[in-house]
């Protein structure tokens, strides 16, 4: 009995091993723009406003292609979507660090912003195809968990080896990486023949598509678009040149202070479920929206803070970040079950435009504040952070909008 329970333990393990490790493989490429910020700016000879475009590619290429990744999911195995996906990414990406062409450079960005996009519908395929319905939730936790991992290492431990081995080896190695993934994906998601009959072919996603344009769902669309900027916006780009400008910080110690964001994710996620299971999914969400709120007023206006207390900041930001887990709950709560998938790909959909909209936001405010030759000071940066404290704010009216809804107090909430 304890060998077969230990088998079960170790198939379960390599099943998931392949979409985790996608899934933390492709936060590493998500931030690695923002560590080399001035080198892309000089590669490609462009002003700041333009590498928020740059950059915000790849979150337009993730959230365009969520639903179709999605239907693609309904009809064909995971492992094929998995292995090309994960290939694609790596290779857009070593011609992304390599290339001298700004045009070339937006197109591969934003391919692997598409090819990205499989990773957390791969991780939530393999949990609903391999495992019980009642470990769901559970395993889409852990996974999250597991997979923040890979910010955390694209953070301050990315900046020390490129500075030890320079960017071409470490971009190489980030690409063979993705080869390694690819062919784990093959062989560990082929072996095992699926333990819980699939729903593969039996959703009607136009059926879907169209339940999801409803007032409760756009409304709550929005208001999960405007708070993606702390993470979306801040954590993956913007906030280690923030805090190297506002507080004179070191490259690889503004990295190391940011990456706590990733870290609060870590442990938000079973800390919001508790709460929300508690108080309500909504009400939980409206608390984290006036949490980033708080956060970033204190951010821009005090600038005194010790790194203890930027530290402390960010966690209590990375905590309200994983929002977006009960906001997916919310969502399922008023659709159909058969239109989960879909209702999750959607709203992922409008959280990484979201990504797009602040990054490129933030480019063209801090261009616009910045003198004129190109020299981008402290105050050009806080007005640029600025737009993400004031769309949490309009994203707590929206919420409470929500809550008082007499059509969405019907929905089942916890």
């Amino acid at each position: 009995m304890r060998y077969v329970i230990l088998d079960m333990f170790l198939r379960h393990i390599l099943i998931l091993l392949s979409p985790l490790a996608f899934f933390g493989y492709q936060f590493i490429l998500r931030l690695w723009p923002g560590l080399l910020l001035n080198h892309f700016i000089s590669q490609f000879s462009i002003p700041i406003e333009q590498f928020g475009i740059l950059n915000g590619a790849y979150y337009c290429g993730y959230s365009l292609m969520q639903i179709p990744i999605a239907m693609l999911l309904t009809k064909y195995h995971v492992r094929y979507i998995l292995a090309f996906s994960v290939k694609m990414a790596g290779i857009c990406f070593v011609i992304f660090t390599n290339t001298d062409s700004f045009l070339i450079a937006i197109i591969t960005r934003f391919i692997t912003g598409a090819a990205s996009a499989s990773a957390f519908l791969c991780v939530s395929k393999v949990a609903m195809e391999y495992f019980s319905p009642a470990n769901y939730g559970k395993i889409i936790g852990w996974s999250f968990s597991i997979g923040l991992l890979g910010a955390l290492y694209g953070g301050k431990p990315t900046v020390m080896l490129i500075e030890c081995y320079g960017i071409g080896k470490v971009s190489s190695v980030l690409a063979i990486t993705s080869i390694a993934i690819s062919t784990l994906a093959l062989f560990t998601l082929r072996k095992y023949k699926n333990t819980i009959d699939s729903t593969r072919g039996n959703q009607n996603v136009w059926k879907s598509l169209r339940e999801m344009i409803s007032l409760e769902i756009v409304v709550l669309s929005i208001a999960n678009f405007l708070m993606v900027g702390a993470l979306e916006g801040f954590a993956d780009v913007w906030g280690v040149n923030y805090l190297m400008n506002a507080f004179d910080m070191e490259k690889g110690d503004a990295a190391s202070i940011v990456s706590f964001i990733f870290m609060g994710m870590i442990f938000g996620g079973p800390i919001l479920a508790m709460l929300g299971k508690k108080c309500g999914n909504i009400n939980t969400v409206l608390c984290c929206a006036i949490t980033l709120s708080l956060t970033f007023i204190c951010l821009i206006f005090c600038s005194d803070l010790s790194p203890i207390l930027l530290t402390v900041l960010f966690l209590l930001t990375g905590v309200a970040c994983c929002y977006q887990v009960l906001v997916f709950a919310i969502g399922c709560a008023i659709t159909h079950k058969d239109s989960h998938n879909i209702a999750i790909a959607f709203l992922n959909t409008t959280n990484m435009l979201g990504g797009f909209y602040f990054h490129t936001a933030i480019g063209y405010i801090i261009r616009f504040f910045s003198p004129a030759n190109m020299h981008y000071t402290t105050y050009s940066y806080k007005c640029g952070i600025a737009i993400i404290p004031i769309c949490a704010v309009i994203s707590v009216f929206m919420l409470l909008l929500l809550r008082f809804s007499s059509l969405f107090k019907k929905a089942q909430y916890s």
